[in-house]
């Protein structure tokens, strides 16, 4: 386990897709999440199916599925145009900057204040169209499907 916050923010060169990262162990050893993140499917197991089988509505697993779902896809980014550990990095040639401004220009696309995750996925979806010239929807479809969507 790599002790770090895993967020696109925080990504480090050392890191691969199958590192297991986990949240805030600073303030409990084992994190504040359920699981690792990491694209792992033995160590981090979410799937959406697995909220839809239990009806799961907590809000803790549903965050959990959401960030692991929008992991897989940032690591398809970032296995296809590299990463920069550099957030102020001028331009969007690497996977992590550019997924991090997909990210941001999908909020402003979701019409629902408590989007479902096809909602989220249909909004990344597009936003990469002026972005990119619908290229990489790839990268989004199979992240979200990895996760069962």
């Amino acid at each position: 386990m790599v002790s770090s916050t895993p967020t696109a923010l925080k990504l480090r060169a050392s890191y691969a897709c199958n590192t297991d990262v986990v949240l805030a162990d600073y303030a409990l050893a084992r994190g504040m999440r359920a699981l690792p993140y990491s694209t792992n499917m033995t160590t981090s197991p979410a799937t959406y199916m697995v909220l839809r089988k239990e009806k799961c509505e907590d809000v803790h697993a549903v965050r959990l599925v959401r960030a692991t779902v929008l992991s897989e896809v940032m690591w398809n980014f970032i296995e296809a145009m590299g990463l920069s550990v550099d957030l102020f990095e001028h331009g969007l040639s690497r996977g992590n900057l550019l997924f991090l401004q997909l990210l941001v220009d999908s909020l402003k696309l979701q019409k629902k204040t408590n989007p479902v995750f096809t909602d989220s996925q249909d909004a990344l979806l597009g936003a990469k169209r002026p972005r990119t010239k619908g290229k990489n929807a790839d990268l989004i479809v199979r992240g979200f499907g990895k996760r069962g969507l």
